[in-house]
């Protein structure tokens, strides 16, 4: 975090999708994205719901199983500590706030598919 004009300024890691939480050591986790600037850089992490059904259909196959469990780990994000804001990805996403709140609650797509090694538990 950087001190200007009196405000703190905080980066932000965008489209957090693929983090490898949590293959990823928890330290360095903590390390980037826990919001106490004591604990580590503070930065932000941003993540987009609606891409974990967009890409569920896909993503194990190009991802395999094992990568697959650190990816979309917003769940994991959040246990360590970090900052974790949501947001549309609009215009290449729908953009429509319900089915983001959808995508991040229930990790379905709008059929109610989730396919294997999908780590439903990985909810916010």
């Amino acid at each position: 975090m950087r001190r200007s004009s009196g405000k703190f300024r905080r980066h932000r890691g965008e489209s957090v999708t693929h983090a490898g939480v949590p293959s990823t050591p928890s330290s360095c986790i903590r390390e980037t994205f826990h919001a106490s600037p004591s604990c580590g850089l503070g930065v932000i992490a941003s993540m987009q719901p609606s891409h974990a059904i967009s890409d569920l259909r896909f993503a194990p196959r190009r991802l395999g199983l094992e990568r697959l469990a650190g990816a979309y780990a917003w769940r994991s994000l959040l246990d360590t500590g970090a900052v974790l804001v949501g947001g549309s990805d609009a215009p290449v996403e729908r953009g429509e706030p319900l089915i983001e709140f959808y995508a991040a609650v229930v990790r379905r797509d709008l059929q109610g598919f989730a396919g294997e090694g999908w780590h439903l538990e990985q909810a916010p």
